[in-house]
């Protein structure tokens, strides 16, 4: 099989205010183009009457360029811009064998896997105006240096340009018109333009070895013992770089030169101030010097100020490179156990019990100028199960139970109130109970009705994350899973004529959920909904058919996340009618 696609996708999110109205006022347009090459084989073998031998061959190239808005929000008087753009290459390569194997009381499969894939990530993120802190100069100790520059050019003064009866007295802070404030217009424009450059670099290379033995131990006890080992290496190379860049061409500075208007708004408030001073405007020769003796200072300070607005950005490392080159590997023994019982030809139960769990990873924290590692996170999956079907297999009802207990949960870390300042950490336990049935009903041979519904309880019972000893209002414990509702719900039906007509209709029900895991953000609840859809079709032959289609036909808007940024959040699918035309041999 080959596959080839290429595809254009927006930025789901709408703005906030009147999510019915569907409008995107993100200030830059958002574009994402994908392009995918796929190719798999699958080679079946019959050694004999009892082994079949299986051959799965999978390679895929995907690339992934993206441009776009980074946070989702509109322009403003003083906007907050982030561009993001995006380069991706992945390949991946997947080699499975697997022998398959029936007798009179055994069968199941033994298999082995092959597995390695590798990725160049480049992201850009240029902040044009990201806004700077208030905060006062003399936070850097800069009333003192105003103080000592202004008293050396003072004692600097040549003889006899001091007026009888006048001592200039040095200033004790910044004078009245000097910027009193890091964030001061005359400083930055009142943004600090900041591009961080992302480059990420993983290779992962996996062996696998799983099987599944099935034994029919009596007439109606049924067993089953399965296991997965696995054991993946993984190679990163990250690295990250921020820098300032002029709003104007997005060029890099250092900060080696001030604003010139900063300059004369110095000197401008400083000669004001010693004209001031008694007699000594009459010597205007000595406010001018003054003020003059002003310029080095702006330009030494210029600098520091630059730094200190990074500091207060990010963090003091904001400007520091980030570079990561590390291996890490996971080995894991996944076991499942499985006993089904046959109460009657055509009622069944089973339990089931296998864990499962997700590899760890790698992080950068551009805040601190560090990288980290992450550890993997495990589960238990307890499940019960009712199988059952009428005597002429008209009616099929079937329950589920499942808990799920999870451990070692990979959960972010919010470090200090600076943006950015995250890091994941293995320091969450959960869990999850939840029950499905489902029933489906045939009427007669050309009408069947169908429906299900599901419950489900999730809670966060664990959260050791190091703020939470601080602040115990921080922690996550009995929250739910964010796109977790607790109800859901199906009912429909469908109908296929001889002669050719055909057609179905469904009814889709969910409730409200929490939009993500930290209490108090976003815009409220992701809503709950009830979706209809709908398909009537004529089959012209065996190999062709025309049909008409209807998604969400009632045009229900609900919010599907809604704790997006930047004042926005994500609707669901609108209303989509259509009509289609299938083709096959």
């Amino acid at each position: 099989t080959g596959i080839y696609s290429d595809e254009t996708d927006g930025l789901a999110l709408v703005d906030a205010a009147d999510p019915d109205e569907r409008i995107q006022s993100a200030d830059i347009f958002t574009e994402t183009d994908r392009e995918l090459n796929l190719f798999s084989a699958e080679v079946n073998y019959e050694l004999n009457d009892v082994i079949d031998l299986v051959s799965l061959t999978t390679f895929s190239r995907l690339e992934t360029d993206e441009v776009g808005d980074f946070d989702g929000a509109a322009a403003t008087g003083d906007p907050v811009s982030p561009i993001r753009f995006d380069q991706r290459e992945q390949e991946d390569f997947q080699q499975e064998f697997r022998l398959l194997f029936e007798t009179e009381k055994f069968d199941g499969l033994l298999g082995g896997l092959y597995a390695e894939r590798s990725s160049d990530d480049n992201t850009q993120v240029q902040q044009t105006n990201a806004p700077i802190p208030g905060v006062p100069l003399a936070l850097f100790g800069l009333n003192v240096v105003y103080q000592s520059r202004t008293q050396t050019a003072i004692d600097g003064l040549p003889a006899g340009l001091v007026p009888a009866g006048v001592t200039p007295t040095a200033l004790t802070g910044p004078p009245a018109g000097v910027p009193l404030l890091l964030n001061d217009p005359l400083l930055f424009g009142n943004f600090s333009p900041t591009q961080s450059d992302f480059v990420f670099q993983p290779e992962f290379e996996t062996l696998a070895l799983f099987g599944e033995l099935n034994f029919q131990a009596t007439d109606k006890l049924r067993l089953t013992g399965g296991f997965r080992y696995e054991r993946e290496e993984a190679d990163y190379f990250a690295s990250q770089e921020n820098t300032f860049i002029e709003a104007e061409d997005r060029s890099v500075t250092g900060f080696d030169a001030p604003n010139p208007a900063l300059v004369t708004s110095v000197n401008s408030a400083l000669l004001a101030a010693y004209q001031g001073q008694g007699n000594v405007g009459s010597a205007p020769g000595l406010a001018q010097q003054i003020a003059d003796d002003a310029t080095p200072l702006i330009v030494d300070a210029y600098t520091q100020f630059g730094l200190g607005a990074a500091a207060l950005l990010a963090g003091p490392n904001f400007l520091t490179p980030i570079q990561l080159d590390e291996s890490q590997s996971f080995e894991v023994f996944l076991p499942k156990a499985v006993a089904t019982y046959d109460i009657n030809d055509l009622v069944s139960v089973s339990l089931s019990a296998q864990q499962a769990y997700r590899p760890g990873g790698i992080g950068i924290n551009p805040v601190r100028g560090t990288a980290y590692i992450f550890d993997e996170e495990t589960s238990w999956n307890y499940e019960v199960a009712l199988r059952s079907q009428s005597a002429d297999g008209r009616v099929t009802f079937n329950v589920n139970a499942f808990l799920i207990d999870w451990t070692d949960q990979q959960l972010e870390v919010t470090l200090s109130p600076t943006p950015q300042d995250t890091e994941v950490v293995n320091a969450g336990e959960s869990e999850l109970l939840g029950l499905e049935a489902t029933l489906d009903l045939q009427i007669n041979d050309v009408w069947d009705v169908f429906g299900s519904v599901g419950l489900l309880s999730t809670e966060i019972t664990g959260d050791d994350r190091p703020e939470v000893l601080a602040d115990p209002t921080l922690s996550l414990v009995g929250n739910a899973f964010p796109f977790a509702p607790e109800f859901t719900a199906s009912i429909g039906t469908s109908f296929r004529y001889p002669s050719g007509w055909s057609g179905s209709v469904d009814l889709n029900l969910s409730g409200e959920s929490e939009p993500l895991l930290p209490n108090g953000q976003g815009f409220g609840r992701n809503d709950s909904r009830v979706l209809m859809n709908a398909r009537v079709g004529y089959d012209f032959s065996e190999t062709a058919s025309v049909f008409v289609f209807g998604a969400n036909i009632f045009d229900e808007t609900y919010l599907a996340n809604a704790a997006a940024a930047g004042g926005s959040v994500v609707v669901g699918e609108p209303q989509v009618i259509g009509i289609g035309l299938s083709l096959r041999r």
